[in-house]
């Protein structure tokens, strides 16, 4: 296409469609509706079991693939909402009137299933990454909602970063065939399916936690009590692990040894009372079995690289980078084993020795 000045502008692909049939088909679409809810149970009632339950998937199956159109809506929204995720939800959630649950289940599977092709790139047929054919063609033919669509989302951002562009492309059609021969509830535990798929190993690094790490209070019950969720990087858990192990044990935080040999309450509200204990407003705890402290046990090598994990003393890993990160805060102690792993020499000096002791 020339531009009247000699130089040639690539045409838009695909065909850009028609806003006025689009309004149309709208208006067709809530016509549709209003005729299909005129008809009550009444209705449904004289239809057979076999014709009913026909319609009822007829009906299930359109309500599936106007995902398509959500999708298409965000996609075409994307101008106008930020790069926060909150904030996108929040926007989405106020212009559909939808709960913000629902929203978040639309913008995952919104990168899925929308191609989003860019007309004026050069290659317009290129997909985006993060696009699954296969899942958004089992959502055109009423076989998967938005809600089967976010279930994959959700599991392949919760693997390496590393890996999830090689598993995007391997899971496509296997997901699409599992929700079309075993419905949406076959997508629950994908974790170890989807990490087969791609002969992928499970690496996660430290920029993997912090990307998946997340601490949620959520809402007041009628009850008065406050449920809260979320997922601890290896430190926080070690930390909060500690913690517990300190002060958490039968008769920990008890006033006297009566009240301690008293003790009724459950190990789940041990638990609170010790959080509660550790960041609440009445008074310091005092040092349990040990400063509130993790201790992680390591090699020389380990320590002079900063990479590999080390065992902590309450079971949990911990990337050796993010244990030496604050070397001002390390107590370090050197532990000399035989042959037969007993010790020969443990201290708690600076000067804990050198590579040859």
């Amino acid at each position: 296409m020339d531009d009247g000045n000699g130089w040639d502008i690539p045409e838009p692909r695909p065909p850009v469609g028609s806003v006025v049939d689009l309004q149309a088909a709208l208006d067709a679409l809530g016509a549709a509706v209003e005729a299909v809810v005129a008809h009550g149970a009444d209705t449904w009632a004289r239809l057979n079991q076999y014709d009913r339950t026909h319609a009822a998937k007829r009906m299930e199956a359109s309500r599936k693939k106007l995902s398509l159109a959500d999708a298409a809506f965000i996609t075409a929204h994307e101008d106008a909402m930020s790069d926060i995720p909150a904030r996108r939800v929040r926007l989405i959630s106020r212009i559909l009137n939808i709960t913000r649950r629902e929203a978040k289940v639309r913008l995952a599977a919104a990168t899925r299933i929308s191609g989003r092709p860019d007309p004026w790139a050069a290659d317009p047929g290129a997909p985006v990454p993060d696009y699954m054919p296969y899942l958004a063609d089992a959502v055109a033919t009423g076989d998967a909602a938005c809600t089967a669509v976010e279930k994959v989302d959700r599991q392949i951002r919760a693997l390496p970063a590393s890996v999830q562009a090689e598993i995007t492309a391997a899971a496509d059609e296997p997901c699409a065939t599992l929700v079309r021969t075993q419905g949406p509830d076959s997508l629950d535990s994908l974790r170890n399916f989807l990490l087969d798929l791609a002969g992928a190993e499970e690496t996660y690094t430290d920029k993997d936690h912090q990307r998946l790490r997340s601490f949620t209070v959520g809402r007041q019950g009628i009850d008065g009590m406050t449920p809260v969720r979320g997922l601890l990087t290896p430190e926080a858990a070690a930390t909060l692990t500690r913690l517990m192990i300190d002060h958490a044990s039968t008769g920990s935080l008890c006033d006297g040894r009566d009240e301690a040999n008293e003790d009724t309450r459950t190990p789940d509200q041990r638990r609170h009372d010790a959080l509660l204990a550790g960041y609440g407003p009445d008074k310091p705890l005092a040092t349990g079995r040990g400063a509130t402290t993790i201790v992680a046990v390591m090699g020389i090598d380990q320590l002079s690289s900063g990479r590999g994990t080390a065992l902590t003393d309450v079971g949990v890993h911990v990337p050796v980078s993010t244990l030496v990160k604050d070397p001002e805060s390390i107590t370090g102690c050197l532990q000399i084993q035989g042959f037969e792993g007993r010790t020969l020499f443990f201290g708690r000096t600076r000067r804990l020795g050198s590579l040859d002791q």
